[in-house]
């Protein structure tokens, strides 16, 4: 049996990757010694979050091995190649179902709600004359012609908001008046659930009043809307007696729940994913939101789309015209932020960074104000092997003074509860992110 791992050794195996090695060469043995070194290596990707191993980054002999595995034979193989990406079996799976439940779910008959137009002009007022496209009004016209559509957009651009005056859009329509729509609100983690839940709430307050009725509130983890309990390969999928389901933070899915949650929500049933594509992507394997909305800024909508927005919201779109896929005509990124103009600081870092402009980060860089010896000190010493620096615990211990000092009278006794909301409050007045 060979299991030597020449090469990959420099990848820093886990045991995890030379303990499925072992177990394939055990079960069927490979010939050629870069076998195992294939499969370990899609072993590492997966544990780095990726989904499958492009081949087309490894050296000749590597690429060229990969046709031999015995692994990769059979309907129920544990590799799967896949032109020159290889799989474990279970990712593969994972993305060939969420490729055709997408493609069913677009092509899915879908009745435009009768007052869409007059509904839409009411969400959102006219106001003065603008060239820029009301990038919300059209992502909610969008949502209401298909099953499915994304979403996406940076920091403070509403797509809360959107959501919002979307449900509101879908619950008035006459043909559903005395049937409103069953909707399911969820997000990945119990903070943004609850996020999501205190966003609409906040925001169902500023609709008009007609279009108040049977909007929800309360938002649920993704676990608990399709109840995971333990092991996503053995908890049996529900289905989900709903309408529409509607998921914020959907950068934060991986590759497996959103398979799972495309299976969970019947056919009939509208999906909205809503995110950020930018954001960091999930902790497990996969980037679904960002590869799902890759291409987004540049719109690609054909001419059927561009005339029947144009009907609709009255936008003029012919600036993001192209042949995008059918995904490419129920995708619609909101692009002005109400946090920070385009032009500030941090818009143009941002613009920067998420367009891999090496060279306009360290221009921006150059350009910053002069934060002080003392600062920018403080701030490069924040470096992973030097956690235990006494001069950052200074800054820390400077940084919750505050909290110290409301917290010191309390160690011997009893406080009271506008003392605890104090002392959380002056906690949480302070914050260090880690990268």
């Amino acid at each position: 049996m060979n299991t030597a791992l020449p090469e990959a050794d420099t990848l820093a195996l886990t045991g995890l990757d030379r303990a499925l090695v072992a177990f394939l060469q055990e079960v069927q043995p490979g010939a050629d010694p870069l076998h195992g070194e294939l499969a370990a290596r899609v072993s590492h990707q997966f544990g780095l979050g990726h989904a499958c191993l492009d081949l087309d980054t490894l050296a000749l002999p590597l690429r060229q091995s990969a046709a031999s595995l015995p692994w990769i034979e059979g309907p129920n193989s544990p590799l799967v190649l896949d032109g020159a990406r290889l799989y474990l079996r279970r990712n593969w799976n994972a993305e060939q179902h969420i490729r055709a439940s997408i493609t069913t779910r677009l092509a899915q008959p879908c009745p435009v709600p009768e007052n869409l137009k007059e509904t839409l002009s009411q969400l959102f007022e006219a106001g003065q004359p603008s060239a820029a496209p009301d990038w919300q009004k059209v992502a909610c016209a969008l949502a209401a012609r298909k099953r499915f559509t994304l979403i996406t957009g940076g920091p403070g651009t509403g797509k809360t908001t959107t959501v919002v005056r979307l449900l509101a859009l879908l619950q008035s329509d006459p043909a559903r008046q005395h049937t409103p729509l069953r909707i399911a609100l969820a997000a990945p983690t119990g903070k943004a659930a609850a996020r999501l839940g205190e966003s609409i709430a906040s925001a169902v307050q500023k609709l008009p009043e007609p279009l108040r009725q049977h909007i929800p509130s309360q938002a649920v983890t993704l676990h608990k809307l399709l109840q995971v309990r333990s092991n996503l390969a053995q908890d049996a999928v529900p289905t989900l007696a709903v309408d529409l389901v509607v998921v914020d933070e959907a950068s934060m899915i991986d590759l497996d729940m959103m398979a799972r949650l495309l299976a969970a929500v019947p056919l009939s049933a509208s999906l909205i994913l809503l995110g950020d594509k930018d954001q960091l992507a999930s902790v497990e394997a996969g980037a679904v939101m960002g590869q799902l909305c890759a291409g987004a800024d540049l719109g690609r909508y054909n001419a059927d789309t561009l005339a029947w927005l144009a009907q609709t919201t009255g936008a003029d779109l012919r600036a993001w015209a192209g042949d995008g896929s059918a995904l490419a005509q129920q995708t619609a990124m909101l692009r002005l932020s109400h946090r920070f103009a385009d032009d500030s600081g941090i818009g143009q870092w941002a613009r920067a960074v998420n367009a891999g402009d090496s060279a306009g980060v360290a221009r921006l860089w150059s350009q910053a104000p002069d934060w002080g010896r003392d600062a920018l000190a403080s701030v490069t010493r924040l470096q992973a092997g030097q956690a235990h620096d006494p001069r950052l615990k200074a800054l820390v211990r400077q940084g919750w003074q505050t909290w110290l000092q409301q917290l010191s009278p309390l160690k011997n006794g009893a406080c009271s509860d506008a003392q605890a909301l104090a002392a959380l409050k002056a906690f949480a007045d302070f914050q260090v992110l880690c990268a």
